[in-house]
């Protein structure tokens, strides 16, 4: 009788892992459009092309949906360094419009194939006016992302704020992806790129620059953004897989360059050979609201961080 009981718990375990349903996707704020209905029936396509090539360790085909190229190389990408599944058979997600006039269907629930534990995330659909598919990327939790829209104190701060969202989605997405010319496009060619490492030890005979520190101090490095992404691009071929997770973020528009934003945020690295969590800011340039620049990028461990010495917008002097 154990036996049996074991072999029966087995079958539901692998069922759970490989699942046989149909995941069927309803938009809860549906206006009976042709355009809802034809999003909300590719979106519960999509999936099932996703939960069919999980099953099957195969590449998801996504046989019988309009989607542009760049959409299927990014889903091909994600898919390449972690495949992954939706777990729901009845799902009611609401669907934003976006300024440019796409629209968003989040969050879809979707757990990770990982080496060590599988990984929970929230999807973003992103369907055209015309309900193809133009791109799919890892949100940030629902109630985060709608917390910080609703802190814009005008309707240009609120869309800034959905485009910065949105951004930083797609930012940190591009490392899941292993997409060194999206993170290399998004750099401006001077950006500011600080790195806070931490001092263990002193080496006698060797003149470093954190020789007055004790161990357990941060020293700060300063790259250059060719000397980044070619330590990044080294980072990418030697790990399988990449995870970057982003929480507890913060938005903050500059007092007197209105299109300067910071954004601050915890991040969470997990590859296949390390593993950090750190304070990450980002000082993004929306001159250009269509293509946002990063001037400054700065990380610190958050071991050896107190939470006033986390650098932001106040730590930089802008000169125009």
């Amino acid at each position: 009788m154990r036996k049996l009981i074991l072999l029966l718990s087995f079958i539901v375990i692998s069922a759970a892992v490989y699942p046989q349903h149909r995941t069927t996707i309803e938009i809860s704020n549906f206006d009976n459009s042709q355009l809802h209905s034809s999003i909300a029936s590719a979106a519960s396509q999509i999936v099932a092309s996703f939960n069919e090539a999980y099953r099957n360790g195969a590449d998801p085909g996504l046989e019988g949906v309009k989607v542009t190229a760049p959409a299927r190389n990014n889903i091909n990408s994600l898919w390449k360094t972690s495949p992954f599944v939706c777990p729901e058979t009845n799902l009611k997600i609401e669907l934003i419009k976006q300024g440019n006039g796409n629209w968003e269907l989040r969050p879809l629930p979707l757990v990770l194939k990982n080496e060590s534990e599988p990984v929970e995330e929230e999807g973003v659909l992103v369907f055209n006016s015309a309900g193809v598919l133009e791109d799919m990327y890892f949100g940030i939790e629902t109630h985060q992302y709608k917390k910080l829209l609703s802190k814009g104190v005008n309707l240009t701060d609120m869309r800034r704020r959905q485009i910065i969202l949105d951004f930083v989605e797609n930012f940190r997405t591009a490392y899941n992806r292993k997409d060194l010319k999206y993170i290399e496009n998004v750099f401006s060619d001077n950006a500011l790129i600080i790195v806070g490492r931490v001092v263990q030890k002193q080496q006698d005979g060797i003149d470093l620059l954190e020789r007055s520190l004790s161990p357990g101090q941060v020293k700060f490095i300063r790259l250059s953004k060719q000397d980044y992404i070619k330590n990044l691009r080294a980072n990418f071929d030697h790990n399988k897989y990449i995870k970057v997770g982003f929480d507890r973020i913060e938005i903050v528009q500059h007092k007197r360059y209105g299109y300067l934003y910071g954004v601050t945020l915890e991040q969470l690295w997990r590859s296949s050979t390390y593993s950090d969590r750190g304070y990450l800011f980002l000082m993004i340039d929306f001159k250009e609201e269509d293509k946002p620049l990063i001037h400054v990028r700065s990380w610190q461990p958050d071991k050896y961080t107190k939470a006033e010495e986390v650098l932001g917008l106040g730590d930089f002097e802008i000169i125009e």
